[in-house]
């Protein structure tokens, strides 16, 4: 009888050490508005809610545990820019709200559920744009310059002539990264038109 309570306890604690792995999910993210990582968990009791950036060093971004969040440890870079979905923990919503996503938010993020039948890591991967807002075309004589700025990732200009003309003599292109690490791009189409075309 002895031996027989100790396979059923060896047994219980293997189960209760099992870890589900689901593949990464993508995540495309506008700089500066609000995101949402996705994580989902199968709930019971004692819950336990874990998100870490994994970028060589683990990042500590959030954390929840007896029915609060616990942001003891949480990295200075996520300070009152992260929350959960609170109403919906107990149905198995694990989800992150990262709100003025930057740059450097960018990468591998865990989300580690545990309850008291198992434990779930999720994996996202989170990247982050800013897409062209505006764009400013100035015409002066025979040239013409576009420029625009705020832009991630780095872009690229490319010209469109019509009618195509006798000769272009000038195509330069200048782009700047600045210090939020967005990209200014101007350029600048010098042309001669043929005025025999009809």
């Amino acid at each position: 009888m002895t031996a027989l309570g100790s396979v059923v306890i060896q047994t219980v604690v293997v189960l209760t050490g099992l870890v589900v792995v689901q593949g990464d999910t993508q995540v495309g993210c506008v700089f500066g508005g609000s995101c949402v990582l996705p994580c989902r968990f199968q709930p019971n009791s004692d819950t336990i809610l874990h998100w870490v950036k994994k970028d060589g060093e683990d990042v500590h971004v959030h954390s929840y545990y007896d029915d609060q969040d616990q942001l003891g440890y949480q990295d200075p870079l996520y300070k009152g820019r992260t929350s959960l979905f609170h109403d919906q923990i107990s149905g198995g919503n694990a989800s992150l709200g990262l709100a003025r996503v930057n740059l450097q938010d960018q990468g591998k993020y865990l989300c580690y559920a545990s309850t008291s039948q198992n434990n779930q890591e999720t994996f996202v991967i989170l990247t982050a744009r800013a897409p062209v807002t505006r764009v400013d075309i100035v015409l002066v004589n025979n040239t013409v310059t576009c420029k625009s700025g705020g832009i991630y990732p780095i872009p690229q200009l490319t010209w469109s002539v019509s009618p195509r003309p006798a000769t272009v003599l000038q195509n330069t292109t200048e782009v700047h990264e600045d210090d939020q690490g967005l990209y200014d791009i101007s350029g600048s189409l010098r042309t001669v038109y043929n005025d025999t075309e009809s």
